[in-house]
This record gives C-alpha cells, sequence and structure tokens, in this order.
C-alpha cells in the first residue's frame, strides 16, 4: 500500500511526487506511456519562473526576449526587453530531468501502465490498470491526479467539469532564419477562433501551430500555411496534437482524493500554458496533502484545504486570465485591428515592454488602460 499514488508523469506529476517522497512518504506514479515525455503535447515556453522552481540545465533550446503581435490586417506590436522573458524548453528532456528527480527521492515509478478508473473504498482509494496485456491495481491512502486534460482520476470520481476545452495543433520545422529572440502570435477570428497561433524559435527549429474553440486545429492550421500567413517551409521534424482545458474546475479535492495542473484547469487562459501554475499547484498539494496524511485525515473537508493554498497562490490570477480570455473570445476582427491602434502607440508599448508579464498578464490591464484610456470600453465584457 502506498500513501501516495500520483497518476501522470509529467512536470507536475513529477514535482508533487519529488516533494512527498523526500518528506519520507511512500510514493508511486503511474504513467500510461513507455518513456517519459513522449508524445510531446506542449508548446514549451515558459518564464524564467520555471527555472528558479525547477532545475532546467541542459532542457533549454533558446532564450526569448521580444514578440511581434500581429493583427488579422497586418498592423504588428513589436516589443524586446533586455531581460530575458521566456525559455523554450526541450520538453522530452524537461519532463524526463523532474521524472528522474521524484524516482531518485524514493518514488516508485510504473512506466506503461495505463490507468482505467480509480474507486474509493473503505477509507482508501483502488487505483485500476492494465499493463503488459493485463490488469491490477494499487492501494493508496490518497490519489493525486495529475493525467492531463482528460483525466481519467477527475471523471471516474465526477470531478466538476472544467469551463472548455480548446483544440491544439503544433508542427516543428527545421529554420534558423527566423529571429532567435522573439515569438510571433497572430490573432483573428479566422485564423484562430478565440485563440491566436504562434511561431516559437527553438535552437534551429521553429515551432509553428494555433489553438482555437470549436472545429479543428489542425485544418485551421493547414488554411493559415494555405493562406501563406505562415512561412513556407520544409517536412515538419514534429508534430503535435492536444487538448487545452481552460476555467478551473469549482473543485479540485474529494475524499482521499486530489487534481493538480491541466487535470485541475489550472492553466492560463490567456496563452493556454500549464507548466508554471502547475508547479505552484503541486507545491500547494504537497503543503496540503502533508498536512492531512500526518493526522490520518483524508476527508473532503480536511483536503479542501488544497483548494485554500493554490487558490491564495495562483487562483486569482488563473480568475483573470479567464476573464481576459472572454475578452479575446468577444471581439470583432474589426475591434482588433481598433485594439492594435490603441497599443501601437510609444508610451504604451514602453509599458508593455516593462510590466508584461507572461505568468501574471492581467497586471498590465491597468497600467494600459491608464495609457490608453480608449481601452475602458471594451472592460465589462470581463464581467459579461
Amino acid at each position: 500500500m502506498f500513501d501516495v499514488c500520483v497518476v501522470g508523469g509529467g512536470p507536475v506529476g513529477s514535482r508533487s511526487a519529488a516533494l512527498l517522497a523526500k518528506t519520507g512518504f511512500k510514493v508511486c506514479i503511474i504513467e500510461e506511456h513507455s518513456n517519459s515525455g513522449v508524445p510531446v503535447q506542449c508548446a514549451g515556453l515558459v518564464t524564467p519562473r520555471v527555472a528558479s522552481m525547477v532545475n532546467v540545465e541542459g532542457c533549454v533550446l533558446n532564450k526569448v526576449r521580444g514578440a511581434e503581435i500581429i493583427s488579422p490586417k497586418g498592423q504588428i506590436i513589436s516589443f524586446k526587453s533586455k531581460e530575458d522573458k521566456a525559455l523554450v524548453l526541450d520538453r522530452q528532456a524537461f519532463d524526463s530531468n523532474l521524472l528522474r528527480v521524484a524516482v531518485d527521492a524514493g518514488a516508485e515509478l510504473m512506466l506503461g501502465h495505463r490507468v482505467d478508473d480509480v474507486k474509493l473504498k473503505q477509507g482508501m482509494a483502488q487505483v485500476r490498470y492494465r499493463a503488459d496485456g493485463g490488469k491490477d491495481s494499487v492501494v493508496t491512502r490518497l490519489v493525486i491526479g495529475a493525467d492531463g486534460a482528460s483525466s481519467v482520476v477527475a471523471r471516474s470520481l465526477g470531478f466538476p467539469q472544467v469551463k472548455k476545452y480548446l483544440s491544439g495543433y503544433q508542427e516543428e520545422h527545421f529554420d534558423t532564419d527566423m529571429e532567435r529572440d522573439i515569438v510571433r502570435i497572430h490573432v483573428g477570428n479566422k485564423l484562430a477562433p478565440s485563440f491566436f497561433a504562434w511561431e516559437i524559435p527553438g535552437r534551429d527549429t521553429v515551432r509553428v501551430g494555433l489553438a482555437c474553440e470549436g472545429g479543428s486545429a489542425m485544418e485551421h492550421f493547414h488554411k493559415l500555411q494555405a493562406s501563406g500567413i505562415f512561412k513556407a517551409r520544409a517536412a515538419p521534424v514534429h508534430t503535435l496534437a492536444g487538448t487545452i482545458p481552460l476555467g478551473t474546475r469549482i473543485r479540485t479535492y474529494d475524499d482521499n482524493a486530489l487534481l493538480v495542473g491541466d487535470a485541475a484547469g489550472q492553466v492560463k487562459a490567456t496563452t493556454g500554458g500549464g507548466i508554471y501554475m502547475g508547479l505552484k499547484a503541486a507545491e500547494a498539494a504537497v503543503k496540503a496533502v502533508q498536512y492531512c496524511l500526518e493526522r490520518d485525515s483524508l476527508s473532503r473537508s480536511s483536503l479542501e484545504r488544497y483548494q485554500r493554498y493554490w487558490y491564495n497562490s495562483i487562483g486569482k490570477e488563473l480568475k483573470n486570465t479567464y476573464k481576459l480570455h472572454r475578452v479575446l473570445c468577444s471581439l470583432s476582427d474589426a475591434e482588433l485591428e481598433d485594439i492594435f491602434k490603441q497599443l501601437n502607440k510609444p508610451g504604451v508599448l514602453e509599458v508593455i515592454q516593462e510590466r508584461g508579464d507572461i505568468d501574471y498578464p492581467s497586471r498590465l490591464v491597468f497600467p494600459l488602460v491608464r495609457k490608453a484610456p480608449m481601452l475602458v470600453k471594451y472592460a465589462p465584457r470581463m464581467w459579461g
């Protein structure tokens, strides 16, 4: 029997397992794939804050200092900082490193084990899985669902749903011509409904993709290629497709169970990024789990403290980014052009360059409105 079973060996699950194993609890990680970090399901762009939380040595392919944001009609908002604003990660290496840290800390790793469901029985959780053509299970005092947007743990235990899902598609191509220290973002209702398309330079490649609401992200991607918005490139060296959950579940805890990361919907709705927020949630989970395990109190009411911990840390920002996402969804292409016109002024661009923060984008709203007061007319849509 385990104290904690973590379902999902991605960065958030591995980090949770490592911190708990270091405190002396008996921990296992169940990962459905045979190799950690495969398949890659993320654009791999994070802020330097992630490097301050976990070791990224050997995983950083590139460093980014600025961005070009391009409107439907080709207006460009361009800014660049003197400091690194984001890191482009080798996600397979990053995931593998974090999983290795968890194992070194004492967590037992079960690769190639696909979880079918989770049952609560007599104050314990039974995690049933398939491996090598057979079925088996583990019994644990607590299960942590770190198993992504389509979480089996969440589905098995009847957790509330996230607010919405986006579909995403990305290709990686060899390309050394694109400027290395900027990313490009393309917005527009015809380009990527309710979200955006991106070009992210790596070491000698570029990751080109988009996410959208409704329809197929792959179909929208190929339309962009055909339109010439994306530069024509040779055949991709890698492709990925996935689902992005937006809007946190209203409850992320239950008897003998917690959800962290994408499984909990702890994703920035402005960018679709979940690594930083997930790592912060893992810290909150470990704090709550340690308290509850030491007191042998794993009821829903006891584990509610996890929700309070992560909300006090990142909850307000996650809520605000979802409000900003709602504004984006409401904008017509003509309104986007108006916003670009308001933002594309020297004083405003300086505010974006100095105050812009990928992890905490809502902190930029009021400074922007003060510099470009015409933007205030869009503010009511955050609560619409």
